[in-house]
């Protein structure tokens, strides 16, 4: 079990991905539990990094579900869900919207607590039936996390690309896809990929999204 020796004591975290960016980097950490010292840096880059280093490890798995061609993203929260609960994180999942000011019904996917950073966390994956219905639900979750008006919240928008039969990078219906994502089309350190099945893809991306003003108008709203 990742995170966890064979007989259930936790083991150290592995290293972590360099560089960071300093910007984000709010605090260093150790702590020990059962002798053993956790150490690492928490902010969105080092969730990103567990939430990735998580799904990666999954390919073999997601490969096989993803040949399925059905919906699999509730599947995708509650892994992210265990693997950050194994970082002795604080997390919680489907949080409101309308607890972090924010005038909606809306849930998002998780809201992770570590020693120095609050997140909420939306996850959207894509594949080869799904992804022309998720464009707007995508740019929906965008808008919904840059009104955010809580203090001390950041905000960490992933999305989990599964292409079991085709190079995401050289696909047109891939390309064409993600042309219509605003999202993909900013610039991010968090993303990583990794080979899924004999010919595929994954791509794990994150982006962390700030608040702005003028406010976005959200999906239904008049205003």
């Amino acid at each position: 079990m990742d995170g966890f020796n064979a007989d259930m004591t936790p083991s150290p975290l592995p290293p972590l991905a360099w560089p960071l960016q300093p910007e984000r980097v709010k605090f260093s950490w150790t702590s020990q539990i059962d002798g053993l010292y956790y150490y690492g840096v928490c902010d969105l880059d080092e969730i990103f990094s567990v939430i990735s280093n998580h799904f990666i490890s999954r390919a073999e798995d997601l490969a096989i579900i993803a040949k399925t061609c059905y919906s699999y993203e509730e599947w995708a929260t509650w892994e992210a869900y265990l693997a950050c609960c194994r970082r002795c994180w604080t997390v919680a999942p489907r949080p409101r919207y309308s607890k972090h000011g924010v005038d909606c019904e809306d849930y998002a996917d998780l809201y992770i607590k570590t020693t120095s950073t609050s997140a909420l966390i939306e996850i959207a994956i894509l594949h080869l039936e799904n992804g022309p219905k998720w464009v707007d639900k995508i740019a929906a979750d965008t808008c919904k996390l840059q009104r955010i008006s809580a203090a001390g919240i950041q905000c960490l928008q992933v999305l989990i690309l599964a292409s079991a039969k085709t190079q995401i990078d050289e696909s047109s219906w891939w390309q064409n896809l993600l042309r219509r994502i605003p999202l993909w089309k900013s610039s991010t350190s968090m993303k990583r990929d990794c080979p899924l099945g004999e010919r595929g893809q994954l791509i794990v991306a994150a982006w962390e999204i700030l608040p702005s003003e003028p406010k976005c108008e959200l999906p239904g709203s008049e205003s």
